[in-house]
Formats: structure tokens, sequence, C-alpha cells
């Protein structure tokens, strides 16, 4: 009904043709069909309906245009070109209206329903669950997001460095929907921030920030003036970090925000069944020297070790090291999420005056003390030893560890700690339900039930996965990503193998550019999609040394025809070195745009190559969903980790919303590109939403690629497709060496504005030639045709 309404208000005629095999009905456009053959299908559209369209659409405008100058009119104080600050003030607005009655005011600090049950605890604190006993049944692991870093990235509008900025940056879960303070200063105790040094220094979060419905960020810093009056919004914003919690498993993700007078840069993890750890840290023998020491105090989980959570860092604003009278070190933040499956490392560096330097390090695992408990507990001893016996600073003498919270049942453990961690609260009720607050009687029989259960369901999988074993004797059972990918070769078989025409090992048939002359069919549009931009062996594992020399392929597969898109692919007798200092995989692809409607996944077939076939290993062998049916709603740069037998895979993608495909070529048209000399080109493609992360598109100084032009001057790129956003800019570089000069460098970069369609075309001196850089648009359609 609705496409026969737009049909009609378009003045498309349409028929009904008589199917003759199925006898079902199917709507065609009727039109005149030009050029003859198979050309698309022009369509009649009536002149009047056309008016009409036009006179509706100019009234919609004039009525948003006279609704807009009202609000600019009531709202004098408000800058209307900043779209983040308009968007942060419906937000407070909405948030009012949903959760005030409920949650209190929207300046709430992390505050639980205390004026309707007095049970609730006001703030909702850390370790809300690691003594219950027994715990609420809806406390568990859950989804959470640990904030690593808030930077300014840049300044605009004439903002210089130093600035001094106060104000809070805060996150909102389903919890309590109240501020969760992650950074809060106040305009007497403003923070500089240096060109250099632009990290805000975080206070938090103060409990863990959990994944159900949507997390939302708010910021609302502002610049110091020499007068209050001179003080300027830097960054006011209030944005969804998540949607829902997805099934991606643990990963980085990047996002940037511009304002009016700057752009922030938000890293974050999405860490999945997770607990929250609550790290506090004690002097328990000697003292902390009063002057020369600082330290340096961080943690991190194993799913994302090379990101660390910053918990104290005495020696930046060259501020004292603050200790309490029982040896309690203050630290700036305590809370970080772990994977329940994963491990905590916590890291304390010291530092003298006198270029003295000791580190120590120690990893703990998350497990249950008594069974069936829900809280977690788990002791650990964390020492840094003492500077040796010349040095001048003997009074540092000893050892740092986390602040013991003991168990009634031991109060006398003095040299050892434990860190406690606890099961995330689950759910975002309006108070606790009374059923859940049980006798230790009713609890144990629960448990007990609940014992029977589990040994029921371990004792048919483990006879499941006995006969599963028994039929494929071939497979490595322990390698949990090569078993998943065997089963999604089998699904795929099974589901599109019919639907579209081949086989599972079959690469997509859709080319790039596929809509760039026109006409364009009606569905095709700006999409969602991905952009890859590096793979990288991060680790070898189980004895395998560096170098290495790799085969195999890396492939995405989207909803348009659910087939191989090549992102990297070699032979056995084509292979490519890895060394760990240069680990990355020179990537071919993706042919054409990814598209991300259902979930994308990705494809590794890695091997390394053995002195004969037979002793070819797998380096890297896994299928897996890099989306999910929730979207993003920005721009944002994601790293994930995928950890196999033989190694670790690291992936460095974009989310790019509304988006087309940009195809680049470059093409020689003036003089010629020299053989002999050493000569080197690098080539590189970004855009204005990520444009720290660029696609590389040739590195011919790199000796494994050769700079290849053909007789038409056309450039052998390694890499061609590109996925920009709509609204913004697509930037090409390009980067020549002189081979004879080897301090000749010549750099050139030009600047497109995307279409939907056609191409656009732009010619460069660099140096040694003059290029044309071509880039045809192309939005895409979500069916295979």
């Amino acid at each position: 009904m609705e496409k026969d309404k737009v049909q009609e208000e378009a003045g498309i005629e349409t028929r009904e043709e008589e199917d003759d095999e199925s006898g079902t009905k199917r709507e065609r456009e009727s039109g005149e069909i030009e050029g003859g053959g198979g050309e698309p299908s022009r369509k009649k559209r009536d002149p009047e309906a056309v008016s009409r369209f036009k006179q509706r659409s100019a009234a919609w405008f004039a009525k948003l245009k006279e609704e807009f100058e009202r609000k600019v009119a009531e709202h004098p104080d408000v800058d209307w070109s900043d779209s983040l600050a308009i968007d942060a003030s419906s937000y407070r607005k909405d948030w009012d209206y949903v959760w005030s009655q409920a949650y209190g005011s929207f300046d709430k600090i992390n505050q639980s329903l205390v004026d309707l049950d007095p049970l609730f605890i006001s703030p909702i604190p850390p370790m809300r669950y690691t003594t219950a006993d027994p715990g609420p049944d809806y406390a568990s692991e859950h989804d959470a997001v640990q904030i690593f870093c808030v930077k300014i990235r840049e300044l605009r509008r004439g903002l210089q460095w130093p600035i001094h900025v106060f104000g809070l940056v805060a996150a909102r879960d389903v919890i309590d929907h109240n501020r969760n303070i992650v950074f809060n200063r106040t305009r007497d105790d403003c923070q500089l921030l240096t060109q250099e040094v632009p990290y805000l220094l975080l206070t938090g979060p103060t409990r863990a920030v959990v994944v159900v419905d949507p997390v939302d960020f708010e910021v609302a810093l502002k610049v110091k003036g020499s007068i209050e009056s001179e003080d300027k919004d830097l960054s006011f914003l209030a944005v969804q970090l998540t949607r829902i919690s997805n099934i991606s498993g643990t990963h980085l993700i990047n996002k940037e925000y511009t304002s009016k007078l700057s752009t922030l840069e938000l890293t974050f993890g999405y860490i999945v069944r997770s607990v929250e750890a609550t790290i506090n840290v004690r002097v328990i023998d000697g003292s902390w020297p009063e002057e020369g020491f600082s330290a340096r105090i961080t943690a991190h989980t194993s799913s994302l070790k090379d990101y660390r959570v910053l918990l104290l860092d005495s020696g930046y604003e060259m501020k004292k090291m603050s200790v309490t009278a029982d040896g309690m070190i203050e630290l700036s933040r305590r809370v970080v999420s772990v994977e329940f499956e994963g491990e905590l490392e916590v890291s304390v560096a010291a530092f003298g005056s006198n270029c003295n330097y000791m580190e120590a390090e120690e990893k703990f695992t998350p497990r249950t003390m008594v069974k069936a408990r829900p809280s977690l507990m788990l002791a650990f001893y964390l020492p840094v030893p003492s500077p040796p016996t010349p040095t001048p600073h003997r009074e540092f003498a000893g050892s740092l560890v986390a602040d013991p919270i003991l168990p009634a049942s031991d109060p006398g453990r003095r040299r050892s700690s434990c860190c406690c961690f606890r099961r995330i609260l689950f759910g975002g009720f309006n108070r606790i339900p009374m059923s859940h607050v049980r006798s230790a009687s009713a609890a144990a029989d629960a448990a007990s039930d609940w014992q029977k259960v589990r040994a029921e369901w371990f004792a048919r999988f483990k006879e499941e996965y006995e006969r599963k074993v028994a039929e494929h004797p071939d497979v490595d059972w322990s390698d949990e990503l090569a078993v998943d990918a065997r089963h999604y070769r089998e699904s795929w078989e099974r589901i599109y193998a019919r639907a579209y025409g081949g086989p599972f090992d079959k690469s997509t048939s859709i080319p790039p550019m596929q809509y760039t002359a026109e006409p364009v069919p009606f569905d095709a549009s700006e999409q969602y999609m991905l952009q890859i931009f590096c793979v990288k062996i991060k680790e070898l594992r189980r004895g395998l040394q560096w170098p290495i020399h790799v085969f195999g392929l890396i492939a995405a597969r989207d909803t348009i025809d659910h087939n191989r898109n090549m992102v990297f692919d070699r032979t056995r007798d084509d292979c490519q070195t890895l060394t760990q200092e240069d680990p990355y995989l020179l990537l071919t692809g993706p042919t054409r745009a990814v598209v991300v409607c259902d979930p994308v996944y990705l494809e590794a077939v890695l091997r390394v190559k053995g002195s004969t076939e037979s002793e070819d290993e797998d380096l890297s062998f896994f299928t897996v969903p890099l989306t999910d049916v929730n979207r993003p709603r920005e721009t944002c740069l994601i790293t994930r980790e995928y950890t196999s037998k033989l190694s670790t895979l690291e992936l460095t993608f974009g989310y790019v919303v509304r988006s087309v495909e940009a195809t680049i070529k470059a093409r020689i048209v003036d003089g010629s590109w020299p053989e002999e000399d050493g000569s080197s080109a690098r080539f590189t493609a970004c855009t204005s939403s990520l444009k720290h992360n660029g696609v590389l598109l040739l590195d011919s100084g790199d000796k494994r690629r050769k700079m290849r032009v053909d007789a038409d001057g056309v450039v052998g790129l390694s890499r061609r497709v590109v996925s920009v956003e709509f609204e913004g800019e697509l930037e090409v570089s390009v980067v020549t060496f002189d081979g004879s000069n080897i301090c000749s460098k010549m750099e050139a970069e030009i600047r497109f504005v995307p279409e939907e369609v056609g191409e656009s075309c732009v010619e460069l001196d660099v140096g040694f030639c003059k290029m044309e850089i071509t880039v045809a648009w192309s939005c895409l359609s979500l069916s295979c045709r």
C-alpha cells in the first residue's frame, strides 16, 4: 500500500502482469526504454503530480523555518550553529520528561531511589555486591563500558593553546540513569591543557558502567576566561556511546565529536561478560618518601592489554603523592571492568629524583571463593622492590600492596590483600523486589537445585562433545575460533548456497562503481559501511618465531550477496614475509564497499608456510561477526583482537555512517615516472570524520611493492575503494621521494566533496610529473543485482 501511494504521488503508472509459471502478480513500472535492449527504463512522471509535490515540500520547509525562528527568538542564548549543543539541550528536556519523576534531578550524581525506598543506597557505590550473602538473583556478569581517555584533539575558531578547562564528563546507564562522573572540576580548580598534553585527568567512573539499554555520554566543558562572563563552551554534548548490548566481543572504540570550539576524542572499551574490580593500594611496610618520588599506577585487562586505565600519576601537574595516615594511597581512579574469563593486570611504577626507576606488575584471575556465591573476591600481593642499598633514598624501603578487604573468617591476614570483584547489577528496576531477600536455608536449597541442573547440563554437553570429536578426528577442538569457523561454513552452505549461486569459496561478483553512471535504481542510496584500515599479527604463540611467511585470505561478507569480498589474498607461492618490526598484512581490498545492514562477518584463513606443504600450519582461522543489527549512530574507529592457537590477530576498522563508495584512480598525464633511480610514492586516502586514520592505497617505497604504471599512465594502486560520509570529505594525499636525493620529498593533497553519482577529477603536481586523481562516486543497493 505504501509503495502504491508513493508511485501514485509521483505519477508513475503501474500495471499488473501475470507470472506464467507461478501465477503470482508482480508490479512493474511502465516507461519508455531508451537505447534499446537491456537499458534501464525511464519513469514517466505526471507534471501536475510533480508540481503538487514541490508545493507541499515548499510549505513544509516554510513551516520548519518558522518553527526554527521561533525557537531562536525564545532562546537567544543558544548557539544554533552547534548541532551537538542543540542535541544536548534537547537531551536534557527529554531526560526530565522521562526519568525525573523516578530518578530525581538531571544534575543528580549517581543517585538512587532514596525517596521511594530507604533500602536504596545513595550514591550507588562500587563493591555493592562484594560481600552480599546471599546476593540478589539479578546480579551477574554483564557487558560494560571502560573509558580509557578523553582528549581535546583540536581547537577551532581561533582558540589557542594552552587552555584552562573546567566542567564535567559523565556516563549514564540503565542502573539509575544519573550521572556517573568521569571528570569533574570547578572554575576555581581548572586543568591546564596544552597541545603536547591535551588529555583530561579522569577521576571516574565511580562504579562500573553497564550496557543493557543505551549508555549516554554527557560532556559540559568550558574554557576559563579572564572573567566569568568571558568563559566559553569548549565541548557541550550528550550522545549515545552504545545502542544496546551486542554479540561482537570485547573491542576498542574511538570516537570524535566536533563542537563549535573543539574536537573531543573519546577512547573506550566495550567489555563483554565483565565484573567490576575496585582497586585500593596501601603502603604496609615502610613509608612513602615525602620528596623526590612519584608513582604511576595503571591497570588493564588481558583482552585490551595495550590500553591501560591510569589509576594515578602523581608526577603529573607536579602534585604531591597523597598518602593517608594508615598508608592508603589516594588513587584518581579505582574502578576497572574486567572480563570474568580474562585477567586483570595492575602495574606500579615508582620514579626517583636521581633517575631511580622501579616497576612491578601482577596478573589476577577473577574467581569465586565460595561456590554459588554472587560476590567474587580475589587475593593478590603486589610487591615493589626497594631501591638498592647504595642509593640515597633508603627510606623508600618495603612494598606496596593493594588494600586488604578481608573476609570475616580471616581477620589476621596482613601481608596479602584482596582485590574485590563484584557481579554487576542487571537491569534498571525502580525498586529491588522483596522476594529476592531470602533466608539462608532458602538460599542453600536454591544453590543445591542449581548445582543439580548444572551437573545434568554438563553431562549432556560432554556427551555431545565426545560424539563430535569422534566424528571429526582431524579437527583441533582446542581452538574455539576454528571450530566456530567450521560451523559458520556449514550454516552458510545450508542457508545461502542456493540463493547466491555458488560455493562457499566464491568471491563477490558485484564490482565497484556499480551506480556511478545514471540512471540509479530507486533503492540505491547512502549506506552504513565498514572501512578496514589494517590487519596486524600482534603476537605469535606456542613457540612460533619471527619472521614468518604468510599466505591465505581475509574477506568480509555482507548482506548484499554474502560472498567473499577479498581484503587479502595470497597463494603459497606468493607468501608475504612478516617480521616483529613490520607485522602488518599488505591489504588489497575490499573490491567494493562493505555495507552494514545485517551483521558483517570477517573471515580469516591464514597459514604459515613450512619447509614442505605438509608442515604448513594454521596461523589464524576464524569467522566472526564485526557488527550486529544494533548500529552505532556516529562514525567511529574500532579495534578488535582475535586469539587463535598460534597467533593474536588485530583488526582496525572504521564504522562510517551514511556513506557512499569512492573508487580512486591515479593517472600520470604530464611527464613520466622515473624507473631506475629508486623514486617512490605513497598514496593514502582518509575521510574528514576519521582523518587520523588513512587507507594506504600504495606504498611503492616498500620493497615488496613495486610502482606499476601501465601504457596509459594509470598507476597500479594496491587498494582503490574507500567509504566516505556523504556529508563529509575525502582527502587523497600523494607523497613522492626522489631516489637520487633521499632528502627530496614532495607532498600534495586534495579534498573531494562526495557526490551520489558521477566522477570528480583533480590534477596534482607531484614533482616528477603531474597526476590526475579521479574519484568515481557510487551509492549502493542492498539487493544483489
